[in-house]
């Protein structure tokens, strides 16, 4: 993020477990007008994804994290923290950005499926809210939901090729 920070104009930062179902750069990049950095809420603020304007300004906050790192309980603390304390200008990125605590889902899957469907205007979705070993069912159901793909096994039917199915298992075997 610091090399970011220092050689780009425009960067963003991202969590793994943030899935990505709709284009989203055009409400990203306009989310910056008027600030430095924009990012998810969880509701509250999260550095889970954020898009920023590279600068000295706020590459000198990350290296002063970097510097203290360990004072904080968590990276959402810590840049919380260098927000307030080095003055970026930052805000809420807008409701397409989103993740089950925004929608009212603190609890997002039971019994190995999600409690909630993703609004249409869902652009960006971080998978948290679930327990790690969960992370891998919910992003895959998330992506279900956006493309309407069905999943098997450890693969999933294309729409374009129903036929065809792909998993670790067709690749050991021509049976269908």
């Amino acid at each position: 993020t610091l090399e970011a920070c220092a050689s780009r104009e425009i960067f963003v930062c991202s969590d793994v477990d943030v899935v990505f179902l709709k284009p989203w750069v055009d409400a990203a990049l306009k989310s910056l007008d008027g600030v430095d950095l924009a990012w998810m809420g969880e509701p509250s603020f999260s550095p889970a994804f954020f898009i920023a304007r590279g600068s000295a300004h706020l590459e000198s906050m990350l290296q002063d994290l970097l510097d203290h790192w360990g004072q904080w309980s968590g990276d959402g603390e810590a840049m919380a923290y260098g927000l307030r304390k080095h003055e970026i200008k930052h805000h809420r990125l807008p409701e397409s950005f989103a993740n089950p605590g925004i929608l009212g889902y603190p609890i997002p899957i039971l019994s190995d499926e999600l409690t909630f469907k993703v609004p249409e205007n869902v652009a960006v979705f971080h998978a948290n809210f679930c327990e790690l070993r969960q992370k891998d069912l919910m992003l895959s159901k998330l992506r279900q939901q956006a493309a309407e793909d069905a999943r098997v096994g450890l693969g999933f039917f294309p729409p374009q090729c129903p036929d065809r199915p792909f998993d670790r298992q067709s690749m050991l075997s021509r049976d269908k």
